[in-house]
């Protein structure tokens, strides 16, 4: 009984790790911030607590090195804001007093930000899936 327990243990360790590692394509750091341009819709959350919510976000090239964004936000202190983000080391970074933002592709379809509002002192993630035109 013992050895059919860990065996079955043992099975529902390996799928869950398998399944773990299977779930995020690799990031990819484009030279230009032309694979970042387009609609992408997620979540967010914070790391600090409880709260998340829906995000759809507009991502515009400025230039190969520049992009802006702009974001609409529910339940979140701020409804939606616009900002101007440079492109180091094939991720779109934006710094200031307030506010640290680092965004990242994981493949072609799926975008990640993760952000410090020093403001407030809350830290936490978007998870974005690009919108495709069908």
């Amino acid at each position: 009984m013992k050895r059919r327990i860990s065996v079955c243990a043992t099975c529902v360790l390996v799928v869950l790790s398998m399944l773990g590692c299977a779930t995020m394509p690799r990031q990819i750091r484009p030279t230009t911030s032309e694979p970042f341009a387009g609609r992408w819709v997620g979540t967010w959350r914070s790391y600090n607590g409880p709260f998340s919510g829906e995000l759809d976000l507009e991502v515009f090239r400025l230039t190969d090195d520049q992009a802006r964004f702009a974001v609409k936000l529910t339940n979140a202190v701020v409804s939606g804001f616009s900002l101007t983000v440079d492109l180091r080391q094939g991720e779109l970074v934006y710094t200031s007093e307030r506010l640290d933002m680092t965004f990242t592709l994981h493949g072609e379809n799926h975008l990640e930000a993760e952000y410090n509002n020093k403001r407030i002192g809350d830290r936490g993630g978007w998870y974005l899936d690009r919108v495709t035109s069908k």
